[in-house]
């Protein structure tokens, strides 16, 4: 999801015709519910893991795909014709320039995405799942035994948590010096 997500963004991001035409769409998709996606994708994938899979690649896609038009969106003009009237390639523009700017609001989409995606997952689990965190939780809640369910959305934020930790820490590590 995060590689689909951030290619995407940069390349919608980098075209004003493809921005034009994708960003409302993408920004509609993403207003729909994820719930109500569900429902489709265990009739197309079944009750197994690649339902939850395909929930939470989709719960990601949009927040990451998003985040990265908007750094690429606010990289201004002036400084791609800078980089042309020096000599550099588009390659070098790129990897240079629009990437390192638009870096912090590509890490903010990971961090957001990385998070609705564990809730996607999750959530399929507790709907229709024999396994995994979510089955747990809502087994647990259908007994009444609240210390399990605490325990195990315990654990989910952990993860997320843990997510959030190493994804700052590289967000620090590639920011550019000017920006920390």
């Amino acid at each position: 999801t995060w590689t689909i997500g951030i290619v995407v963004g940069l390349w919608v991001g980098t075209g004003d015709l493809r921005s034009a035409a994708f960003s409302p769409v993408l920004s509609s998709l993403f207003a729909i519910p994820l719930m109500v996606w569900y429902p489709l994708f265990v009739a197309w994938f079944g009750i197994g893991m690649s339902s939850k899979i395909a929930l939470g690649f989709l719960g990601g896609l949009f927040p990451i795909a998003l985040s990265s038009i908007a750094g690429t969106k606010m990289l201004e003009a002036r400084y791609i014709q800078y980089c042309r009237s020096i000599g550099a390639t588009r390659t070098q523009i790129f990897a240079k320039v629009l990437l390192p700017l638009a870096f912090p609001s590509i890490a903010a989409g990971l961090r957001i995405g990385t998070a609705i995606i564990v809730i996607c997952v999750i959530f399929g689990e507790m709907v229709a799942s024999t396994g995994g965190i979510g089955y747990w939780i809502a087994y647990n809640q259908a007994l009444f035994d609240a210390p399990k369910v605490y325990a195990g959305i315990t654990f989910s934020l952990i993860c997320v948590a843990s997510v959030d930790f190493i994804l700052r820490k590289i967000e620090v590590r590639f920011m550019p010096v000017a920006m920390r």
